[in-house]
């Protein structure tokens, strides 16, 4: 039987005939998933299991602290030009204080103190201090050291994380000199002569100064193997010995480990890779608070920034992860395991032309923005007053989104995300470990993507070979099908969006979302799982259009396992519930959140994160406006965070959301209203810069269903600028083709300064627009909306890119 058109061909296409194929895709990828694990050919990843090394936990206690050397606080002599700076010294038994002022100088200055010393730093190589400097001025601690013949030479360099510190008040120091003295001199370095400390000024400065120096001086430590005393541990050492991997044809992608300890209440500890050339850690590996409730933890750190500072002993073996605790002490250790991952070195990117470079831009370009956004447009003249559409149209939509999504797919790559979710696809399929998959993203969320994955793991075991673009870490059809999760979770919102009316214009809302370059962009550039978020959110909102709550709340939960947004429609829902006194509803409802507990690891990353939101969790930042939101990235609004304006407006709109539901029965409506609401204040007071895409569908679902027309036209040229400015000024369009941060292809645009600002103030704007038309009444015609909304944005795009850039 043939279907012509839209009203008989999708009404008569029952949800039972697309849920089933959507449910037959599941049940491939699962087989293919489970089937597959660890059957491929491990070649292109690496895992080196630590966990199970002989007398490899050592720590380095408190009682093993050896004084060499204590400051008496005497014999400091003061070096200034009394042109530039007059200062006077005042010293007792317990501190030595300096203060002083600068006068107005054309050019920077300083003012010294000096004191010879004898320092034995090979046997005593902690070097500790607890100095106060006012605001305003510099300072800095600087080491000499003499040669045989008696002539001074500097233990010190320019990029030293001793020199030019800013004075912001107290500061406590506690560094390894041994390892100081080799950065600035490049071979071993046994005793240390002078100490020098500055404070300086830029030119044109006039201030006063004051600095305290509290204490100063130089111990040494103990190794201990752990567990042999009751004692505190300042560290924690695990002898890794020698690593196979650790050569020139792998690259360490990251470092797994699962431990159990026991700290003083509020300690925070920081994880280092100690290698013989480096030391290394990550953002995500520092100040981890201890949670006293719960003694085991997963740490997941990218050793990706070789850091100067060592805060303690030097290890004598080649290979050693170092916990560090930090406002406090370890009390027990147990390391559970510990893998570090590996990846084949990438190859260099090859130098390319301008005209190569220019034609890989104008390719990416023309995917992204131009042929999506240019037939989006053409589909709204051509079937916007139509009361149906054919179905040839409705595949032609749908393979245009796809094709689009794969032409890029396969080229581009966001370095960190996209390898994160290889390296998880790899150690399953090659391995079957699923420690390769551990991180800030949820735990349920990269088995997903091992499905998606799946069938290119089969496609290797039938001898598969492919070839890699640039310098990706993935090869081209890998890295597509690394995408895959995302890319079949837009085309299921495309799917549902389209049942939610019959009509020509619902398809054109849903093309819309399908050919609008922020989700075209979130799933097939970046790879992020916004997409199957908010596909579980838009099959939520369409089982209740159909009375299904405890099916909807089912869909509502999943999409929380996956990120918290999903659980905000969950709870209006189950508010209404409650009020309408809908017992066995409410309890279906109760019963299947419980699936919040069925995994730990994903319970407790869940609790942290909610902890965060409410600032109660100091380690996680999104309860506060991140550096992606206008607050955060304008130091003069930065008072705006004491004030923690995500949680005043979360509460807010829970108020009016009850107020709502007191005056009258809350319905669908209500619930997209306040979830989209609440979506707005995330985005604005704490700034995940990939669920910006989570407005599209949300506010398309509002317009289909309060007629708001105005609304759903503008997500087209709002996405578009928030996927263009995205691409030009947080990352550079070269990070995503090549690899390289910092470098643009088209230096007047992606060269510019100020391209975070310039990304806020865009956003922010847009995201003003939205509220507009999502609150309005539907007041203005499609192609009027359209060209207003445009030229309003690109006017806010304008101000700020010559304003700032």
């Amino acid at each position: 039987m043939r279907w012509s058109i839209f009203s008989r061909g999708l009404s008569r296409f029952p949800l039972g005939r697309l849920g089933l194929t959507l449910f037959l895709l599941f049940i491939v990828g699962l087989g293919l998933t489970v089937g597959l694990r660890g059957t491929v050919a491990p070649d292109t990843i690496g895992i080196f299991d630590a966990a199970n090394l002989p007398d490899s936990n050592y720590g380095e206690p408190t009682s093993g602290t050896t004084l060499g050397y204590s400051e008496n606080f005497t014999n400091w002599t003061m070096h200034l030009d009394p042109s530039v700076a007059n200062a006077q010294l005042v010293h007792n038994a317990t501190q030595l204080d300096w203060q002083g002022s600068f006068v107005q100088v054309s050019t920077s200055a300083s003012a010294r103190l000096f004191k010879s010393v004898s320092v034995d730093i090979a046997s005593f190589p902690i070097f500790e201090a607890q100095i106060n400097v006012s605001n305003g001025v510099g300072y800095g601690i600087r080491f000499f050291a003499n040669y045989p013949n008696g002539t001074r030479y500097n233990v010190w360099w320019e990029g030293s994380a001793l020199d030019h510190r800013s004075g912001s008040g107290y500061d406590d120091i506690r560094v390894n000199m041994q390892r100081q003295a080799f950065l600035a001199t490049g071979r071993q370095v046994t005793k240390l002569n002078a100490i020098q400390i500055y404070v300086e000024v830029p030119a044109n400065t006039k201030t006063n100064f004051q600095l305290d120096l509290l204490s100063l001086d130089f111990v040494s430590q103990t190794l201990a193997p752990v567990g042999t005393g009751a004692d505190l541990y300042r560290a924690i050492y695990l002898n890794l010995g020698n690593v196979s991997n650790y050569n020139s044809s792998w690259t360490l992608n990251r470092i797994n480990a699962g431990v159990t300890l026991t700290a003083t209440p509020g300690s925070t500890f920081s994880v280092y890779l100690v290698t013989p050339g480096a030391i290394f850690t990550s953002s995500t590996a520092q100040l981890i608070p201890y949670y006293p409730y719960t003694s085991s933890s997963e740490i997941t750190f990218y050793p990706n920034r070789n850091v100067a500072l060592f805060p303690e002993l030097l290890p004598p073996w080649n290979y050693s992860i170092v916990l560090v605790a930090g406002n406090g002490y370890i009390e027990s250790f147990h390391m559970n395991y510990a893998n570090l991952v590996f990846l084949p070195a990438p190859a260099d990117t090859p130098l390319l032309s301008s005209q190569s470079l220019g034609f890989y831009y104008s390719y990416f370009i023309l995917f992204l923005f131009l042929l999506p956004a240019g037939i989006a447009v053409l589909v709204w003249h051509q079937f916007f007053r139509l009361q149906s559409v054919s179905r040839l149209w409705i595949g032609v939509a749908l393979a245009v989104g796809l094709f689009c999504r794969f032409a890029i797919a396969g080229i581009t790559a966001h370095v960190f995300d996209t390898t994160t979710y290889l390296a998880s696809a790899r150690a399953w399929f090659q391995y079957g470990n699923p420690s390769g998959s551990l991180g800030p993203t949820l735990p349920v969320t990269f088995f997903l993507y091992w499905m998606g994955y799946s069938p290119y793991a089969l496609l290797q075991m039938l001898g598969f070979q492919d070839i890699s673009f640039l310098g990706h870490q993935a090869g081209i059809v890998e890295s597509i099908f690394i995408k895959m999760f995302p890319i079949l979770s837009d085309t299921t919102i495309f799917l549902f969006l389209l049942r939610l009316k019959n009509d020509g214009k619902s398809f054109v809302w849903s093309v819309f979302y399908f050919l609008n370059p922020l989700s075209i962009f979130i799933s097939a550039v970046w790879g992020q799982y916004e997409a199957a978020t908010i596909a579980l959110v838009v099959l939520g909102i369409y089982g209740l259009n159909r009375n299904k709550m405890a099916r909807a709340g089912l869909l509502f939960v999943v999409s929380g396992l996956l990120q918290l947004f999903g659980f905000i429609p969950y709870a209006l829902l189950l508010l209404n519930t409650v009020w309408l006194k809908k017992w066995r509803t409410t309890a279906a409802l109760f019963g299947i959140s419980a699936l919040v507990f069925l995994y730990p690891p994903e319970t407790s990353l869940l609790s942290r994160l909610v902890s965060s939101f409410l600032g109660v969790t100091q380690g996680l930042a999104y309860g506060s406006p991140g550096k992606y939101t206008l607050i955060g990235s304008f130091s003069s609004l930065g008072f705006l965070s004491s004030l923690h304006p995500l949680l005043l407006s979360g509460t807010a709109i829970l108020t009016a959301a009850l107020y709502t539901n007191y005056l009258h029965r809350f319905n669908l409506n209500s619930v997209l209203l306040y979830s989209g609401l609440a979506v707005v204040s995330f985005l604005l007071f704490s700034g995940p810069v990939a669920s910006w895409v989570w407005l599209l569908p949300l506010g398309l679902l509002y317009a289909i269903f309060k007629e708001k027309d105005s609304l759903a036209a503008m997500t087209l040229p709002f996405g578009t600028a928030v996927a263009f400015t995205i691409v030009s000024y947080l990352t550079g369009s070269a990070y995503f083709l090549l690899g390289n941060v910092g470098y643009p292809i088209v230096p007047v645009l992606e060269g510019v300064r100020n391209g975070l600002e310039i990304f806020t103030i865009t956003a922010t704007f847009g995201v003003i627009l939205f509220l507009y038309y999502f609150l309005r009444p539907n007041h203005a015609s499609v192609g009027r909306t359209l060209l207003t909304s445009s030229a309003l944005i690109l006017c806010a795009y304008l101000f700020a890119y010559f304003w700032l850039g």
